[in-house]
């Protein structure tokens, strides 16, 4: 199997305040970090992942450790934000051959990211309704163009920092842009010059974290989707659950409390007595909501 290589080293500043305390790649939804969905995706696709850290890059490396499920764990550091470009290169002299690149701060799909992998070299795009807030994907001739957030329409297929590659791609020097940075996109259009760059498109799902608020409609998305209830704690008597939920190990759901629609509640919290969680709120770990409260998403 092949490499992963997951950009995590951005200080995420359009996600202050969350930001401020903690690297963008560990924000949750569900409980569970963008990082740790990830990995999850990558399970039976990578054999190894090479994390390039930078902004509190400890926390990550607390967090995730030396391995996640069946993937190895490495770890880069990238000391200096010099644009995308210039963090994969951090992680080259760890490379084998083929690899995929993602962010580590956006949601992807397992079987998107399969879909990719099928081809030598690939990118996956999404057709958006503001193309002006992405890099889009232009084509012209069978050859791929990325405009940055274009002032004009020229496309409305965003790139979705996805792209699989093999280590040639590093024979080719990247230049700093006109945002003085390295991007990994000039790869893509360097390499579309001489061989076939297939685009894959998004037929799952795709998630940026664009802003701190992005996190609701992610989270919502995904709660939605619960389709059975897992309970690992206790649920006393008059409880009524309208819904799907996952209760975490050591939380107490206390009577009179009343769940309408899909609810994850992290371990080792207590719910109630006599609260009201409505649909697609995720609740962490060690809360407590108290008597006659009113929590909705």
């Amino acid at each position: 199997m092949m490499q992963a290589v997951i950009l995590a080293a951005g200080k995420g500043t359009r996600t202050y305040p969350l930001t401020l305390t903690r690297p963008k790649p560990l924000l949750a939804v569900m409980n569970k970090t963008v990082l740790e969905h990830n990995l999850e995706q990558l399970q039976g696709l990578v054999r190894e992942a090479i994390i390039v850290v930078g902004y509190k890059g400890d926390m990550i490396k607390k967090k995730i450790g030396n391995s996640f499920g069946d993937i190895k764990i490495t770890y880069v550091e990238q000391k200096q934000q010099l644009g995308p470009g210039h963090a994969l290169i951090q992680a080259k002299e760890l490379i084998d051959n083929r690899f995929i690149v993602i962010n580590g701060d956006d949601f992807y799909s397992k079987e998107d990211l399969k879909r990719c992998l099928k081809h030598t070299y690939c990118v996956l795009a999404k057709k958006v309704p503001d193309p002006e807030n992405f890099g889009v994907f232009v084509f012209k001739e069978n050859k791929i163009k990325i405009v940055e957030k274009p002032k004009e329409f020229v496309s409305d297929m965003a790139n979705t920092g996805v792209y699989v590659f093999d280590k040639d791609i590093f024979e080719f020097k990247l230049e700093k842009t006109e945002r003085n940075e390295l991007e990994i996109t000039d790869y893509v259009t360097e390499l579309a010059k001489n061989h076939d760059v297939y685009c894959e498109t998004v037929q799952d799902y795709w998630f940026p974290v664009s802003f701190s608020w992005s996190l609701i409609d992610i989270n919502k998305f995904f709660v939605d989707k619960i389709k059975k209830s897992v309970k690992k704690g206790k649920i006393e008597k008059n409880v009524h659950v309208n819904g799907n939920i996952i209760l975490g190990k050591g939380s107490v759901l206390k009577s009179g409390t009343y769940i309408e629609g899909n609810i994850v509640i992290g371990e080792n919290s207590v719910i109630g007595p006599n609260a009201y969680l409505r649909g697609s709120t995720s609740i962490g770990n060690n809360c407590k909501i108290g008597q006659a409260v009113e929590i909705k998403t």
